[in-house]
């Protein structure tokens, strides 16, 4: 059986338009399964399905002879680890299937090897698909003439190579998002797209609390609404915060000693009344712990600040601020007397 996965995120039509029109022209070969992601082009020719939960997906992979893939960290690394050969073919960002051309990057580094296959186009991946079929490789270079259906051993420099890029990049806690108890669609989408473009950053665990907005996150756990107690818990496991500029949210991030990305509300875009969220973070002092973006353009960077801050805090931890430590932020003190006076 050959499998084919895009992953359950983005989707990646040229890769599955070119597998299931190459099916049909093979009648007499093997079984094809497609993992098509939210891909509009649907096969005709092949079994497939949208999105695969986790023992599906190691089911596919531990019944394939072949697995056919974009060029995703980890559908490689769990490809070599079961000894599995993989063509890999490239998402480019010149046709819009990424915002940027990492996998580009990604894919150099596996040509080097005799054993990795790098499909460069759709007219490369019929060819090295149809010389699989007829038990016939080599594919591209000539060194790689053992991509043969029962011809495969691990390569294990290349398998060294990839388990290094993943476990010695500095880790960054889990990340929790936050928008209360109103939609900020906004914000959601913007946080998710900067999650599906950090792959080389390795997030233990992201998760957004979105209550009922329209946008659904494709590249992290979320969640609509949580109890008082799964949220302290949600806070208690987070070393970054992302949330509106709710003071509450502000107060409980800063109280627990957690680094916090705030986005402010604003009346604009229907997601408050006035503009008091733009109001409460320009009392805001820049500060070690909360960090401010006054827009999803903003968004991206500020968050990799924040990892790049809190990498600095895992690596030393001496420069990180104990809470009994921690001096008192005069600029926000001084703005919620102001609130709490007016307010009386």
């Amino acid at each position: 059986m050959i499998f084919v996965t895009v992953g359950n995120m983005d989707p990646f039509d040229r890769l599955v338009k070119a597998v299931d029109q190459w099916a049909l022209t093979n009648p007499g070969g093997e079984k094809i399964f497609i993992q098509v992601g939210d891909g509009q082009y649907i096969p005709a020719n092949c079994e497939y399905v949208r999105r695969m939960t986790p023992d599906d997906f190691e089911k596919r992979f531990s019944e394939a002879r072949l697995v056919v893939s974009h060029a995703g960290i980890g559908t490689i690394i769990t490809a070599l680890e079961l000894g599995k050969p993989i063509i890999v073919v490239p998402k480019r960002a010149s046709l819009g299937e990424q915002r940027n051309e990492h996998q580009l990057s990604t894919v150099r580094h596996f040509k080097r090897s005799e054993l990795m296959v790098v499909a460069d186009s759709e007219a490369d991946l019929i060819g090295m698909l149809s010389r699989y079929n007829s038990g016939s490789m080599p594919v591209v270079e000539p060194v790689a003439d053992n991509l043969k259906k029962d011809a495969w051993q691990p390569d294990e420099k290349l398998l060294k190579y990839v388990k290094n890029f993943v476990h010695d990049q500095p880790q960054s806690g889990m990340i929790l998002l936050t928008v209360g108890n109103e939609p900020m669609d906004r914000l959601v989408k913007a946080f998710d797209e900067w999650i599906g473009s950090r792959l080389d950053v390795q997030v233990k665990g992201a998760v957004a609390q979105i209550a009922n907005g329209s946008y659904v996150p494709k590249n992290c756990n979320f969640i609509r609404y949580m109890t008082p107690a799964v949220y302290r818990q949600m806070f208690d496991q987070a070393e970054i915060i992302v949330a509106h500029a709710g003071i509450g949210t502000i107060i409980t991030a800063m109280n627990a000693n957690r680094l916090i990305v705030v986005m402010p509300r604003q009346a604009r875009f229907g997601e408050t009344r006035n503009d008091h969220q733009l109001a409460t973070v320009r009392h805001f002092s820049p500060s070690p712990q909360r960090l401010i973006a006054e827009s999803e353009a903003e968004l991206g960077d500020v968050l990799d600040r924040a990892i790049e801050m809190h990498q600095r805090q895992v690596t030393d931890p001496a420069s990180a601020i104990a809470p009994a430590q921690r001096p008192p932020d005069e600029s926000l003190l001084c703005f919620l007397r102001e609130f709490v006076s007016k307010g009386s």
